[in-house]
């Protein structure tokens, strides 16, 4: 960065800064405030500084009465940019006359601006003046000319360059390419498809870098739509990657149907262009494609083929059914597991009347395949064989079938699933079992799952309890609460100690009430510490009003027998500084324990109050 870039990052950094402290005027007063700013920019004895702020101003709020003024500065050193700032923001035609005459008058960085200026404010009737400058031998003078005449993008802006690019040379042609590829843009925006279409010709002909002319043909069949499609076919058959990939997004961003020239492309190309050939089929979703895709999905390339069974998700129908089943249960683990997605995805019931029977095969790979789709597909009437599944002699097989039950086992079955699931643990292990059967539970309604867990609760051997009430955690709600509060309260000491840690895990706050009740009246004190603790965190982690975690700090406070305790009341106060949380730390350094750790608070809640 140069050392004047410097200094107007600065400056302009500053500028904003006082900008925006102050008010916007009313529209009355608008005309006023421009004549004290103006004034401000004639001044011989104002600042740098406040003559950069007035052109901030200016361009929020100016009009054409400051033109003049800004206008003479832009010959300064410091603030042409500035009132270049304020003149391409004011309206009217003011502006542009101003930055058309002091193209004459610049020469080097600010005539750079200036023609920059023009080219944002889009001025046609600066075009003459500005081509002149096309030949500078100021490269950066003759690149920005070309660059504002593509934005200008007017049929003559493109007559312009057009001529300029039969004359293009190695070290000018990226730039002056780029104009043409902002005036292609213009063109289009403006309706005037023919003209781009030209120009774009023009490139093609013309000693332009590759990138350009790909670009330039990009741009005309976003222009020209369907009537692009000739060139559109061009792009895909090209042997340069870039072209190619510019021609598939094309077919993206269009919404062209190509589905016909993909399909015929497809074959002919290498299996790396295959691959995302077939990704734009399965965006085009076209059924039409589907000979194609099945054929590219039997043989080949692992990897095309793994993408062909992908892209049968969305073109598919009911004939690849028996096709897919059967690479879904092959040894391939990648093949198969394309298959089996593919198999969750398409929407046809002929797919799980046939995993219903595939689930009685004798063929154990096929069983299992089968197991996996049901859990896919969420097939709930293949419940019943699950459960016979579940007890089968191979151990994969039970506990795929553990794990399918989790995503298909109904309410009403859910108690035969918790019975699975508890056995099931020792064997299969505690977290396999929990995210089972946690699986199933968050699928089903709240209050009816909540009873069904209470209910097996009373009945389940140790072991199981705890993992029960874990998933009371997840179901939540008031029976699921009062459920393991319950338990926290029982004679039980194996059902004390899991129901205090789950309630420490409880994941709404209206578990508040109770865990500082159980911290006020449970028999045993490591008991009465978990709870307390747990009360802390619902004002630590969860959402609640400021007024309802005051009161849980204040009610700690008033039954912690620890020091430990109190100081996680300080942690409070410092994650969520309030007023109260102030006064309530403040209070406190009256107590030798918490002094130091209360001043420390004090400073964090001030600190961030401050902010």
């Amino acid at each position: 960065m140069s050392r004047s870039e410097y200094f107007k990052a600065v400056l302009l950094a500053a500028c904003f800064s006082a900008i925006a402290s102050l008010p916007l005027p009313a529209q009355d007063s608008a005309t006023s405030e421009t004549a004290t700013l103006v004034a401000v920019l004639k001044s011989p004895d104002a600042s740098v500084f406040d003559k950069a702020k007035a052109c901030g101003r200016l361009a929020i709020v100016g009009d054409e009465s400051a033109v003049p003024a800004l206008a003479d500065l832009l010959t300064d050193e410091k603030l042409s940019a500035y009132a270049r700032d304020a003149l391409e923001a004011i309206p009217g035609t003011a502006p542009d006359v101003a930055l058309r005459n002091a193209v004459a008058q610049l020469e080097g960085d600010r005539l750079v601006g200036v023609l920059s200026s023009l080219g944002v404010r889009r001025d046609a009737e600066a075009i003459g003046a500005i081509a002149a400058l096309l030949d500078s031998d100021d490269k950066a003078i003759a690149a920005t000319a070309a660059r504002s005449l593509g934005h200008i993008g007017t049929p003559q802006a493109a007559d312009k360059l057009q001529r300029m690019l039969s004359e293009a040379k190695a070290e000018s042609g990226h730039a002056l390419g780029n104009a043409c590829l902002i005036c292609i843009q213009q063109l289009a925006k403006q309706g005037n498809v023919e003209k781009a279409v030209a120009l774009r010709d023009a490139i093609e002909t013309a000693d332009l870098p590759d990138d350009i002319q790909s670009k330039a043909t990009f741009n005309v069949i976003l222009a020209q739509g369907e009537a692009g499609r000739p060139r559109l076919v061009e792009l895909l058959r090209s042997d340069d990657e870039a072209r190619f990939r510019l021609a598939l997004q094309a077919i993206r961003l269009l919404e062209i149907d190509a589905s016909s020239e993909l399909q015929t492309l497809l074959m002919n190309v290498s299996p790396a262009r295959q691959i995302l050939v077939l990704q734009s089929l399965e965006e085009l979703g076209n059924k039409a494609a589907l000979p194609t895709v099945v054929e590219a999905s039997q043989a080949g390339e692992p990897k095309v083929r793994i993408q062909a069974i992908r892209t049968l998700a969305k073109v598919g129908d009911v004939t690849v059914v028996p096709f897919l089943l059967d690479v879904a249960a092959k040894s391939d683990e990648q093949l198969s597991g394309a298959a089996r997605s593919t198999l969750a995805a398409l929407p046809f019931d002929e797919i799980d009347a046939a995993v219903l029977d595939l689930l009685a095969s004798d063929v154990i790979a096929t069983q299992q395949m089968a197991i996996d789709v049901a859990a896919r597909r969420r097939i709930a009437e293949a419940s019943p064989a699950l459960f016979h599944l579940a007890e089968s002699d191979d151990a994969t097989t039970r506990e795929a079938a553990i794990r399918a039950l989790g995503a298909t086992v109904r309410l009403e079955n859910l108690s035969d699933f918790i019975s699975v699931a508890t056995k099931g643990q020792s064997s299969f292990g505690y977290v396999a079992m929990r995210s089972a059967l946690a699986a199933a539970c968050v699928r089903m309604p709240q209050q009816g799952c909540a009873e069904k867990l209470a209910g097996e609760l009373s009945l389940a051997p140790t072991p199981a309890k705890k993992l029960l009430m874990e998933q009371l955690v997840s179901v939540g709600g008031a029976t699921a609460l009062e459920t393991v509060v319950a338990a926290a309260r029982s004679n039980d000491e194996t059902m004390q100690d899991n129901a205090t840690r789950v309630l420490g895990e409880w994941l709404t706050a209206d578990a508040a009430p109770a865990l500082f009740d159980l911290a006020k009246t449970l028999p045993e004190v490591k008991y009465q510490i978990r709870a307390l603790r747990s009360y802390v965190r619902i004002a630590r982690q969860l959402d609640m009003t400021p007024e309802e975690r005051m009161a849980i700090c204040r009610n700690v406070l008033a039954i912690a027998k620890r020091r430990d305790d109190r100081v996680l009341v300080l942690e409070v106060l410092k994650r969520y500084p309030t007023k109260e949380g102030l006064q309530l730390a403040e209070s406190l350094l009256e107590d030798p324990e918490l002094r130091r750790a209360a001043q420390s608070t004090i400073n964090v809640i001030r600190g961030k109050m401050a902010e």
